[in-house]
């Protein structure tokens, strides 16, 4: 009789414990259309769970298509002012205020546009030449 009571005891702290392991969600953002109607910079938020905060990514895909997972250019944490910005076609700056970033690629190429000769070049942009980490991410409280 005591082992249901124990297995009924568990049961809470199974989807307590399961709720880290939660499958993320994706929300499209943004998608912004480079000069020459080509490509679109997307933006996408993807939730995190009650324990992992939110990541924002940019993917760069051929204009209309969805996003894939994994394809990322840039994948960050703790964002503010993230804005996307063509610069001209070909060149897509990524702004930011603040951004604790984990993932970084300065280029895409598809085979699916112009057999991978038409090649994007991604740029970071800090607002200033001052700290782009909050203090918190610096490890200052």
């Amino acid at each position: 009789m005591k082992r249901w009571r124990l297995f009924w005891l568990m049961i809470p702290a199974f989807v307590a414990l399961s709720s880290c392991f939660w499958v993320h969600s994706y929300e499209e953002i943004e998608r912004v259309v480079s000069p020459d109607s080509v490509v679109e910079a997307v933006l996408v938020r993807e939730r995190g769970s009650a324990t992992t905060p939110s990541f924002y990514l940019v993917h760069i895909v051929p204009a209309g298509e969805d996003t894939k997972a994994g394809w990322e250019h840039f994948k960050a944490i703790h964002v503010t002012g993230l804005q996307l910005y063509w610069r001209q076609p070909k060149f897509l700056e990524i702004r930011y205020e603040l951004a604790k970033i984990y993932n970084f690629r300065n280029s895409w190429a598809s085979t699916d546009i112009q057999e991978g000769r038409y090649v994007v070049e991604v740029r970071l942009v800090p607002p200033t030449d001052s700290w782009s980490l909050s203090e918190k991410d610096r490890g200052i409280w």
